[in-house]
């Protein structure tokens, strides 16, 4: 039994991408942006905080001190992926939102790195794999996408699509390009596990 963990920027097709690879790996399929708030909220954070918050200091700010509610829910989600794959004997993919990967501190940035490594396979999805490109395509998606982030999406973005940090903790990279997320999902599953 294996987890796979994909990550990278957001508009990148986490989502999509792993919904498609569970549907074709007949595994579990858990997105941390649907349960995120369950474990933010161990250590007294919600998403709504994070909005009072970016209306007090602003987004980045509200960012940076959210991120250690963010490190927690991913030890908290891979600890909870190794135990489906365990208990019901199922392959499990789990999709980790871009800010849920890019640190500004040591701290939450080591945690999630050591949680990482007890994954069997870490993707870093990305429309391309030159940064400047890959702005290109993920800023309308994403101003489209979330229209809530306001004008400091682009900033955001930026941050996490040139955080040599996420990078790094991928076992591998897959450009998806202008792919479907099935197609992207079948080449994802033809390669080995780690």
């Amino acid at each position: 039994m294996t987890v796979v963990a994909l990550i990278g920027p957001p508009c990148a097709g986490k989502t999509s991408v792993g919904w498609e690879l569970a549907d074709m790996t007949g595994s579990v399929f858990v997105d941390i942006d649907d349960i995120g708030d369950t474990y933010y909220r161990e250590v007294g954070w919600d998403v709504g905080r994070l909005r009072a918050r970016s209306l007090d200091i602003g987004r980045l700010a509200a960012e940076r001190e959210w991120e250690p509610a963010r490190a927690h829910a991913v030890e908290r989600l891979i600890a909870d992926a190794h135990s489906i794959e365990r208990g019901a004997g199922r392959d499990v993919v789990i999709a980790l939102g871009a800010g849920h990967t890019s640190y500004t501190r040591a701290a939450p940035r080591d945690a999630v790195a050591r949680a990482l490594s007890s994954v069997d396979q870490v993707v870093y999805l990305t429309p391309s794999l030159d940064p400047g490109r890959a702005l290109e395509v993920l800023c309308p998606r994403v101003h489209a996408d979330r229209p809530a982030w306001g004008t400091g999406h682009h900033a955001l973005v930026t941050n996490w699509v040139s955080d040599p940090a996420v990078r790094a903790l991928a076992t591998v990279a897959v450009e998806t390009g202008e792919d479907e997320p099935r197609a992207v999902a079948t080449r994802i599953s033809a390669r080995p596990s780690n």
